[in-house]
C-alpha cells in the first residue's frame, strides 16, 4: 500500500476520533461548535511555533507568502460558511453536502494541474463520495434548496480551493513550512478578530464546562491538527484529488465507533439505527470499500 494511503486513511481515523469526541463534548456540554473551531486554529499555532523553534521555516517568496495566506482565508471562509448554514438547517440535512469536495478537487485538479486519472480511479471517486453521503444520512436522503444549501457548496468549494493551493505550494517548500503558513500563521487575520467577537462564547465554554471540557477540546484540537499534518504530507506524495477522495471514508470509521459506544458505552451517547438506517448503512460501506479499492 503507498504511503500516501495510510497517511489518508490515517487522517480520516484521526478525524473521525475528533469528530466522536467533539459529539460527546455537544451532547455534555451547550457548547458551540465555534469554539472548537477556534481552539483547533490555536493548537495549529502552537505546532507552528514548535515547529519554527526546532528546525525554523523555509523562506517563501512573496507570491508564495500571499498564496499561503489565500489558503489559509479559502480553509476559513469555508468553516465559517459550514458554521453558518448549520444555524440555519439541520446538521444532517447539509453534513452530505460536505463530501462533494472530492468532486470539486478532481475538477481543479484538472483545470490548474491537468491531473488525469485512469477510467478506475474516477469510478472508485464516485462510489467514495456517493457512499460517505449516504451514510452521513439520518434514515433517508433529503435536503432543502435554501440559503443553507448554497453555504455548504461554497464552504465544498472554498476548502477545495484551499487544498489546490497547498499542494501547489508544496511543490516549492517543504510541508512543515506549508502547513505553518497555511494552517497556522495565515490564519492569524482571521483569527483574532474571530476570538474578539466571540469571547462571550468562550468564557461560556470554561464556565460551564470546567477543565475536563476544555481537556477535551483540546484533546479533540490537537487530533484534527495531527490529522492537517498527516494530509498536507500525503498530498506532497500523491494526488491531491485522490488523498482527499481517500478522506472521505471518515464517515465509516465515526459510524464504527459510534456503534461501539452505543452497544457497550450508552451512558456516553447512542446511536439510533432502526431498520431502514442500518440497509443504508450497509449499502454505504459497500460503496465506500469499492471505491477506497479502486482508488488504490
Amino acid at each position: 500500500m503507498e504511503s500516501w494511503v495510510i497517511l489518508s486513511l490515517m487522517t480520516a481515523l484521526l478525524w473521525a476520533t475528533s469528530d466522536v469526541i467533539n459529539k460527546f463534548i455537544f451532547t455534555r456540554w451547550p457548547i458551540k461548535p465555534v469554539v472548537l473551531v477556534i481552539f483547533s486554529c490555536l493548537v495549529n499555532l502552537v505546532i507552528t511555533f514548535g515547529v519554527y523553534v526546532h528546525q525554523g521555516l523555509s523562506e517563501l517568496s512573496v507570491l508564495h507568502l500571499l498564496l499561503a495566506i489565500a489558503a489559509a482565508f479559502f480553509y476559513f471562509f469555508g468553516y465559517y460558511l459550514y458554521f453558518s448554514a448549520v444555524k440555519m438547517e439541520e446538521v444532517s440535512r447539509i453534513t452530505p453536502l460536505f463530501y462533494l469536495m472530492p468532486l470539486f478537487i478532481l475538477l481543479l485538479a484538472a483545470i490548474f494541474f491537468q491531473e488525469k486519472l485512469t477510467f478506475i480511479k474516477y469510478t472508485g471517486i464516485i462510489l467514495l463520495v456517493a457512499g460517505a453521503i449516504l451514510i452521513s444520512q439520518k434514515g433517508s436522503f433529503s435536503f432543502r434548496i435554501g440559503k443553507a444549501f448554497w453555504f455548504m457548496i461554497l464552504s465544498a468549494l472554498s476548502i477545495s480551493a484551499y487544498a489546490i493551493i497547498t499542494k501547489y505550494l508544496l511543490n516549492f517548500s517543504d510541508y512543515w513550512t506549508i502547513f505553518s503558513y497555511t494552517r497556522g500563521l495565515g490564519l492569524i487575520p482571521f483569527l483574532i478578530p474571530l476570538i474578539y467577537k466571540k469571547l462571550p462564547d468562550l468564557e461560556d465554554a470554561a464556565r460551564q464546562g470546567g477543565k475536563a471540557a476544555i481537556g477535551m477540546i483540546l484533546g479533540s484540537a490537537s487530533l484534527n491538527s495531527i490529522g492537517i499534518i498527516l494530509i498536507t504530507v500525503a498530498m506532497a506524495m500523491g494526488s491531491v484529488t485522490l488523498t482527499n477522495t481517500m478522506l472521505s471514508i471518515q464517515p465509516l470509521f465515526v459510524l464504527i465507533f459510534a456503534v461501539f459506544i452505543s452497544r457497550y458505552y450508552p451512558q456516553l451517547f447512542r446511536e439510533d439505527l432502526d431498520r431502514r438506517t442500518v440497509a443504508l448503512k450497509l449499502v454505504s460501506i459497500l460503496l465506500i470499500v469499492a471505491g477506497a479499492i479502486l482508488i488504490t
